[in-house]
């Protein structure tokens, strides 16, 4: 099952935002005619499938990530999704990522690989801010998001095509570490930083230098970023009271949750969720 909460469409882009939940693993075969972003904001456990590619020789199914990347025209075939969670989609023309680039693309096998999970890019930070001002237009909303479009695009281009440097070469953490992390703290929003550490063999002075020159913010900024992305989610696509939603994310108080969504957003969680429901979100 899936539902448009908000949406955004341009000439030549759009932003979708859905929710999606299934009890049972869904399989299927997906070609779009426009390229793709896909971030995953996870409600529940889930498993965002994995995936294979036999046009470009990917026969073998890969696991794919909670953000990803479909170009335009190719045929994935994908398996065992399933779960409940939120979905940011980005989706762009040719022509757009061409005159961001200014250049032609003919992808290989082993960049289409590197789009099944780009947690090693630096993607996450900007959809999630692609997905506040989409879901919570304010003042410039539509050119602000038409600037994040253009940005991801040259990010998304560095990163499959190695034209910058990988970040576990340049003095940041890896594809695998930056994903355990994420992983980490979507089950725990509120698991301590030296846990972290560990998880990625380091101290947490190491690890907050290294994931800063990754992502290009703190661990604590990215933390609390995703936090309250996932309390949108929860109070958008979920009836849970509010001291729930809280428990799920990791606050020992209702008060404390209030605090910090306020502190995010401008507004309590519970006019969040009373303008929300009015119906899906669109920019003009």
């Amino acid at each position: 099952m899936a539902q448009t909460q908000a949406y955004h469409e341009a000439d030549d882009y759009s932003v979708k935002v859905t929710r999606f939940f299934t009890e049972q693993p869904v399989s299927s075969v997906i070609r779009t005619p426009d390229n793709h972003l896909v971030l995953f904001l996870p409600l529940s456990r889930i498993d965002p499938g994995q995936a294979r590619c036999p046009e470009f020789g990917i026969t073998d199914y890969v696991q794919g990530g909670s953000i990803r990347f479909r170009p335009a025209g190719v045929t994935y075939e994908w398996r065992n999704l399933h779960g409940h969670t939120r979905v940011l989609i980005h989706g762009f023309s040719n022509d757009r990522m061409h005159q961001a680039v200014e250049r032609d693309f003919g992808w290989t096998d082993e960049q289409l690989e590197r789009g099944l999970d780009l947690a090693g890019s630096r993607l996450t930070p900007l959809m999630l801010h692609m997905l506040d001002e989409v879901t919570q237009p304010g003042l410039g909303s539509a050119a602000v998001t038409d600037a994040l479009s253009t940005v991801m695009i040259y990010e998304l281009c560095r990163y499959l095509l190695k034209e910058r440097v990988p970040v576990e070469a340049s003095g940041g953490l890896s594809s695998r570490q930056l994903g355990l992390i994420r992983d980490r703290l979507e089950d725990d929003p509120a698991v301590a930083l030296d846990e972290l550490a560990q998880l990625c063999g380091m101290g947490t002075r190491n690890l907050q230098r290294l994931f800063k020159a990754s992502t290009g913010e703190s661990v604590s900024s990215y933390a609390r970023r995703l936090q309250i992305a996932r309390a949108r989610a929860f109070l958008d696509s979920t009836d849970l009271p509010l001291k729930e939603v809280a428990f799920r994310l990791g606050f020992t108080h209702t008060s404390s949750f209030n605090a910090a969504f306020r502190k995010s957003t401008s507004q309590t969680p519970a006019d969040y969720r009373r303008r929300t429901r009015k119906g899906y979100t669109a920019l003009s």
